[in-house]
């Protein structure tokens, strides 16, 4: 199959992934994500997901964490690898800033994988 005869819209793309993918504004607020994402986390829709921060979602030990990490890839604007450990899991998470066409950091973008089982 031929990707430009038959273009996959990328929505389809993030949706079958089985890694968490998200995406949030600079003030930390929560834009957007897969299904891997809100299942790792009990949330049924995007709609319990999106416009929420990570204090909203998580207990407050693991929301800093989340916010510190965000915090200093979008200070630098240079992407980390961090593991983040939590109530569901520990996640390795590789975060990036989240930029606009003119390269002005908007953002974040993050990929997380559960690791529990491999690092046991």
């Amino acid at each position: 199959m031929n990707i430009k005869t038959n273009p996959i819209p990328l929505e389809m793309l993030l949706e079958q992934l089985p890694v968490n993918i998200y995406w949030k504004n600079t003030e930390g607020v929560f834009l957007g994500c897969n299904e891997a994402n809100r299942k790792s986390f009990g949330l049924n829709s995007a709609s319990d997901y999106v416009g929420k921060k990570a204090h909203d979602i998580f207990p407050t030990d693991e929301a800093d964490e989340i916010e510190r990490n965000d915090q200093e890839v979008m200070r630098t604007g240079k992407p980390i690898v961090v593991e983040e450990s939590g109530t569901t899991g520990l996640f390795l998470s590789h975060k990036a800033p989240l930029r606009d066409e003119n390269g002005q950091i908007i953002g974040l973008l993050g990929a997380s994988i559960n690791i529990t089982h491999t690092k046991k």
